[in-house]
């Protein structure tokens, strides 16, 4: 994650009025570089409720997690905006770890799981050019 986060740190830096995220991401892998923070910990990277907050609160959980089940969670108990701050949480953890990581009592609770689960299996093999535009173009029309 480390790798993908400097990745994105490198993109960023490449438009204006970055220095916000560049900021809030710092202190989430310098907070998570300190060991499983604590929600009073999680709340000095803020609330949540802002973009830049919420990115900062779930990568701090995604990095300091043990695995899914311990991330996500942690990325809700705190008194800001959990739902966003989890959902993002979950989304790095999903992305890093694969769906084998979710816990499958999760999954059978997950509503329209087989779509989202064709839609995350074409977005990888889009980005990955598995799947041409064309292919694309045709599954989901107007993308």
């Amino acid at each position: 994650m480390t790798q993908a986060l400097d990745a994105a740190a490198g993109e960023l830096r490449k438009h204006d009025r970055h220095a916000e995220v560049l900021d809030a991401v710092a202190a989430a892998r310098a907070l998570a570089a300190r060991g499983v923070p604590a929600p009073a910990d999680l709340e000095t990277l803020g609330g949540g409720c802002v973009g830049e907050e919420a990115l900062a609160i779930a990568v701090c959980c995604a990095l300091a997690a043990k695995d899914f089940r311990h991330g996500v969670p942690l990325a809700v108990n705190h008194s800001g905006d959990s739902d966003s701050t989890g959902a993002i949480a979950g989304n790095l953890l999903g992305a890093l770890l694969g769906e084998e990581a979710i816990p499958a009592a999760w999954l059978a609770e997950l509503e329209l799981r087989a779509e989202i689960g064709r839609l995350a299996d074409d977005l990888h093999a889009i980005s990955s050019g598995l799947m041409t535009a064309d292919d694309a173009w045709e599954a989901y029309p107007g993308w």
